[in-house]
């Protein structure tokens, strides 16, 4: 009895696996340890022992504030928002596979 073995079934498992296993835990929103301003007068010290001038550091520094915009981007991806199985048949398609494999060859 000879038994056959389909490359994309164990292409398609073996990703599977690996995606599961590499599969990023929710990251849950936490409060700051300090202001951002108080992390700012904090860094100041690494920046001098680096060679950063005050006058540089306050120039760089001056208005900057956090973009918290990048918290609703953050949660938007697809990667967050879709099932596992919903994800990988959107992203692997027989094209995908063939150029991996031609590239691989390469």
């Amino acid at each position: 009895m000879t038994v056959r073995v389909d490359r994309r079934a164990v292409s398609f498992g073996l990703l599977g696996l690996a995606a599961t296993a590499a599969w990023p835990q929710a990251a849950l929103a936490q409060k700051a340890a300090k202001p951002f301003p108080a992390w700012v007068q904090q860094f100041r010290a690494k920046a001098r022992a680096r060679g950063v001038s005050d006058a540089t550091y306050d120039a760089v520094f001056a208005g900057l504030k956090p973009d918290t915009s990048v918290y609703a981007q953050d949660r938007a991806q697809p990667e967050f928002t879709e099932q596992t199985w919903q994800y990988l048949n959107r992203r692997v398609s027989d094209w995908r596979v063939a150029t991996g494999q031609e590239r691989a060859r390469q």
